[in-house]
């Protein structure tokens, strides 16, 4: 059964089924997704469902396929509530404040999904956009 090429290729896709769906849909969609939580939910599904190929009884044959992606939308959910990224909303809050002297060296994005949604004045202020440079040579 291993060396049929087409079962291998459905075997593959399985694996980032079972591990990468969910960690890549919430995080492009739930913006409350921690770093820990999409790590812990890809390596430990991706691990199941190889383990469940092998040892998985016949009849219940096709639940490898279906139990681990539903795990790994449980890690993803849960440990992402119970251990929230931390550091990816201190440039948000310090800027909704209004602080204009935001060091962006203390400051450390921990999460691939951070977004921060700036305003023009604080950019300008923080030396990433500058107005004084608008001359033509």
């Amino acid at each position: 059964r291993a060396s049929n090429p087409g079962f291998l290729l459905i075997l593959a896709f399985d694996i980032v089924l079972a591990g990468c769906f969910f960690p890549l849909v919430l995080g492009l969609f739930w913006s409350k997704i921690s770093s820990l939580a999409a790590l812990v939910s890809i390596l430990v599904p991706t691990t199941l469902r190889i383990i469940l190929q092998f040892t998985i009884p016949e009849e219940i044959a096709g639940a490898e396929t279906l139990i681990p992606p539903l795990i790994s939308l449980f890690l993803c959910v849960v440990i992402s509530l119970i251990y929230p990224e931390q550091n990816k909303y201190i440039l948000a809050e310090m800027m909704e404040a209004g602080d204009s002297e935001v060091d962006l060296d203390d400051v450390e994005l921990h999460s691939a999904t951070a977004t921060v949604s700036a305003k023009p004045d604080i950019l300008y202020s923080m030396g990433d956009i500058s107005d004084t440079d608008t001359t033509d040579s």
